[in-house]
């Protein structure tokens, strides 16, 4: 993973949202930047890509109950 985009993905997760979707979103926003392009960026990062669809999982934008279940088994494993 290059500099740029480690840099650009701490600023996204810097912004206030419960989402990475609406982090990225409100971040082109703030800072005045299409979508498209952030978006493309982004796309260069496997790590990126796991991290975002486990996000939408989580979120409910994107259904999958394997993964799900999976999540939730492991999250009480973090809370023990």
């Amino acid at each position: 993973m290059n500099n740029d985009l480690v840099l650009l993905i701490n600023d996204i997760y810097k912004i206030d949202n419960e989402n990475i979707l609406d982090k990225i979103i409100e971040y082109c926003d703030v800072n005045d930047l299409d979508i498209q392009e952030v978006g493309d960026i982004l796309s260069e990062s496997e790590d990126f890509k796991n991290i975002l669809y486990k996000d939408c999982v989580k979120s409910n934008v994107i259904r999958d109950e394997v993964l799900s279940n999976k999540m939730k088994r492991t999250q009480k494993i973090f809370k023990w």
